[in-house]
């Protein structure tokens, strides 16, 4: 019961609120874009509202815009590509991108 006092009193104190750090405007932008995106992918959002509207506005590559603004303009985009798995992420991508052209049933649709 002693232990659970102690960090009831840990969480109360000014050290404790201390440790969250505070978020820039870039980052709690990036952070709605993110959720935002996360929501309309993974509901179909952006599929409904093509229907429902006729018309496609391109929701998530214009929030995808805005989340690697944030990541830019929040200086945190270095860090993230410093990591391994981006990199490995990112070497597969360019091998897509460049496999795609020279496949052999590639073509270009007029």
């Amino acid at each position: 019961m002693e232990a659970q006092s102690d960090f009831t009193k840990a969480v109360r104190t000014s050290e404790a609120s201390a440790a969250v750090p505070q978020l820039s405007f870039t980052h709690r932008t990036g952070i709605v874009a993110l959720c935002a995106y996360l929501v309309l992918v993974f509901s179909r959002g952006t599929e409904v509202l093509a229907v429902a509207l006729g018309v496609n506005l391109h929701i998530a590559m214009i929030l995808l815009s805005v989340i690697v603004a944030s990541g830019v303009a929040g200086g945190q985009l270095i860090r993230v590509l410093q990591s391994k798995i981006t990199v490995f992420l990112a070497l597969t991508t360019a091998w897509f991108l460049l496999a795609v052209p020279f496949s052999p049933k590639f073509q270009v649709v007029k």
